[in-house]
């Protein structure tokens, strides 16, 4: 999926409810994949989106690193392009702090 200059690699998988959706950040050099017994696992009607930051799994590196805050930016606008305006935010390791700063931000 094409967020601004990125090609990220994003899966969603759909909830069958109606509350927000589950952003899930992983941790550095971990592809989205690692996660998917955790998805599995989590409750189907909770929407679940996940990501392979540049340079990780599917998603090609860029030129520049990204900083936490460039790249809780792109977040904001993938949320944007997949119409969400709020979601529950997970996070570990690396992902932590990533999201932490989405919410600072």
């Amino acid at each position: 999926m094409l967020i601004g200059p990125l090609d990220l690699h994003v899966d969603v998988r759909p909830g069958t409810g109606s509350g927000p959706p589950l952003l899930i950040c992983n941790g550095i050099g971990a592809s989205l994949h690692i996660l998917d017994p955790l998805v599995d696992a989590i409750d189907p009607a909770i929407e679940v989106i996940r990501f392979d930051p540049p340079g990780v799994g599917r998603s090609p590196a860029v030129a520049l690193p990204y900083g936490l805050p460039q790249l809780a930016g792109v977040l904001d606008e993938l949320l944007d392009e997949l119409g969400h305006d709020r979601v529950d935010l997970l996070g570990y390791s690396w992902g932590g702090a990533l999201a932490q700063q989405f919410a600072l931000q």
